[in-house]
């Protein structure tokens, strides 16, 4: 079976840091990641639906409909969401995800999503440091409204020229049925 999936890259944080939110540096690599994703995805006849980059990615892309947002028109409208954006989770295990426009946040935080209700989402994967509380995995079970798989790092993720084909390769484990 084939499947639609959307992107949300974002490598630069300078209205961040202006508006003074947050002090993140700018990343490196994100594009080398997402375009790879993509690429293998799509050459392997899987159909984007969207492809946001920097301040065109909003915090209401994967908030509940039900919280405000709009993830029914995009996170929830996919099979299979790539994010890369800085990271982090809260005290009460929440993802916490950095956005560079504040649509109406500039920061996501779990707790107000919900996906897969009666919709499409099926797979959520961060490439977002320590947005997987291993002390307390249970902070993200009010995701799962049928989202099979979320992916995310109880660590750091790494930024440099060694992880420019990460999202080519996990693309191409997808594809030929590998762990991922």
């Amino acid at each position: 079976d084939m499947a639609s999936f959307g992107i949300d890259a974002i490598r630069y944080f300078n209205h961040a840091r202006a508006a003074g939110v947050s002090t993140a540096d700018d990343l490196t690599y994100t594009f080398n990641r997402a375009n790879g994703f993509d690429s293998k995805l799509r050459g392997s006849g899987h159909s984007r639906s969207f492809y946001w980059a920097n301040t065109d990615c909003w915090e209401t892309d994967i908030r509940d409909t039900d919280q405000g947002g709009d993830d029914r028109s995009y996170v929830d409208n996919v099979d299979l969401f790539w994010i890369e954006t800085h990271g982090n989770h809260t005290s009460d295990g929440q993802a916490r995800m950095l956005f560079d426009t504040p649509q109406t946040a500039w920061r996501t935080f779990s707790g107000k999503w919900q996906l897969g209700e009666s919709w499409n989402a099926e797979w959520v994967m961060a490439y977002s440091c320590k947005t997987v509380d291993r002390g307390n995995v249970a902070g993200l079970w009010n995701i799962f409204g049928g989202l099979h798989i979320y992916c995310g790092a109880w660590d750091n993720m790494y930024d440099a020229w060694t992880t420019d084909e990460c999202g080519e390769d996990v693309a191409d484990n997808l594809v030929h049925g590998h762990t991922v």
